[in-house]
């Protein structure tokens, strides 16, 4: 493995402990990504996703798709099942354009193509949200309370 230093590797999938699948010279390997260096954003698809840290999306109801969707993003879970067609915010959007959103306390790290804008129409979320306001509701509250206060 050390005559492979410094060379460029294919991220085949982010596994959920942490390791990455790569191929380099047509062999598979699993590695720590502490030993890899990202040298550029993997698809221009997950660069241009347009989401963003605050964002309520919904996951799509499709377990099949979830699955397909998944591999290389962090794979799927049989509890990822609690989140379909679940509207979640979105906490973090990482280099891939890799989507960490939270349920019920379990963080989950989703394919930005897994999920769409959430109908603005209905503002409520299913989201766990540790803010002080509660996320949207509290926002919602707080502007009500203020128009009722003038």
């Amino acid at each position: 493995m050390s005559r492979h230093l410094g060379r460029m590797v294919k991220i085949v999938e982010v596994n959920d402990d942490g390791k990455l699948s790569v191929t380099l010279d047509e062999k598979h390997w699993v590695v720590h990504a502490s030993c890899v260096e990202q040298a550029f954003v993997a698809s221009e698809a997950a660069a241009t996703s347009g989401n963003k840290e605050g964002d309520i999306v919904r996951v799509t109801s499709d377990v099949r798709e979830l699955k397909r969707l998944q591999k290389g993003h962090g794979g799927f879970n049989q509890k990822m099942r609690d989140i379909l067609d679940r509207k979640l915010k979105v906490l973090n959007v990482n280099s891939r354009g890799d989507l960490k959103v939270k349920h019920e306390g379990q963080s989950w790290l989703l394919n930005a193509e897994a999920v769409k804008p959430a109908d603005m129409a209905d503002s409520s979320d299913d989201s766990d949200d540790d803010s002080p306001a509660g996320g949207m509701k509290g926002l919602m509250a707080a502007a009500m309370m203020a128009a009722l206060l003038q």
